[in-house]
């Protein structure tokens, strides 16, 4: 009952819980000589407690976790938390396991291959970001007509500074960052977590597009794609890459067994009318 008056009152005020991406720290990916094993069991260390919180969260034993419970728990483990902007519309899971049949046709003739794979789980979702200010968009703060009022006057000020600074409105730095987790190893160990649902894997993709340029060319709103794989690594002595097969087990169990706790007619009235879990 708590946790649904407290996401009645979020819904209500538009304090929503936003979704975190926990990356590694950056004095963490300088260190020399930080493996890809070290950052790989740091992130299975963090998410076993933050799957723990959000399983106490889906129960309704405790609030859902917010920012600042996440900073907390990943902070002292070398991993940064990263508040989306805005939470994803869609979260799309691919699942593939068992035999699978590859074609390749490379050198002319197809050749057909069935090989046996583990299990491995894609999560693909997109990122917003917007950093949009009409004054600034459509240079209204370099027209004297448009400019005017005391507040123009101060946001005018601001631009100014900004620009002085090289710190003008513009989503490119938020963009690339997400980027540039490719580009270091140990980097691509992320962990997804928004409400009740923790995710850890691989980064193995990110495209980025933008979407919306001021008067000066300054891209200042644009979204990016990403992808994160969890599953057995190439190489089989790297098992801090294991497949978190406990959190699917328990997944399986709770939704297939006779002991799974049913909704209360509040509770499925506040989900569908208000889509306030996740």
């Amino acid at each position: 009952m708590n946790e649904i008056i407290q996401n009645l009152g979020r819904s209500l005020t538009g304090d929503a819980v936003k979704a975190v991406l926990c990356v590694r720290s950056a004095e963490k990916v300088d260190e020399a000589g930080e493996s890809l094993i070290k950052a790989a069991t740091d992130a299975n260390k963090i998410n076993e407690e933050l799957m723990k919180r959000a399983l106490k969260s889906l129960e309704g034993t405790e609030t859902t976790a917010t920012f600042k419970d996440i900073k907390g728990m990943v902070s002292q483990n070398g991993y940064t938390p990263v508040e989306v902007q805005y939470n994803p519309a869609t979260l799309r899971f691919s699942t593939s396991a068992g035999m699978q049949t590859d074609y390749d046709d490379s050198a002319g003739d197809v050749a057909v291959r069935t090989v046996k794979k583990p299990a491995s789980t894609e999560l693909s979702f997109e990122l917003l970001f917007d950093d949009v200010n009409i004054m600034d968009a459509f240079m209204l703060s370099d027209n004297p007509i448009t400019n005017m009022s005391t507040g123009n006057l101060l946001q005018s000020g601001k631009n100014l500074y900004n620009n002085i600074k090289g710190q003008g409105y513009s989503v490119r730095e938020q963009m690339e960052v997400m980027l540039a987790l490719l580009t270091i190893q140990s980097a691509r160990q992320v962990i997804f977590f928004w409400g009740s649902m923790s995710f850890r894997g691989e980064v193995t993709a990110v495209s980025s597009t933008f979407t919306m340029f001021n008067k000066k060319g300054e891209p200042i709103r644009g979204k990016v794609g990403m992808t994160i794989r969890q599953g057995h690594s190439s190489n089989k002595t790297e098992e801090a890459f294991r497949y978190d097969e406990k959190y699917w087990d328990d997944a399986f169990d709770r939704v297939f067994t006779d002991e799974i706790k049913q909704p209360s007619a509040l509770e499925s009235m506040s989900n569908n009318l208000l889509n306030l879990k996740l």
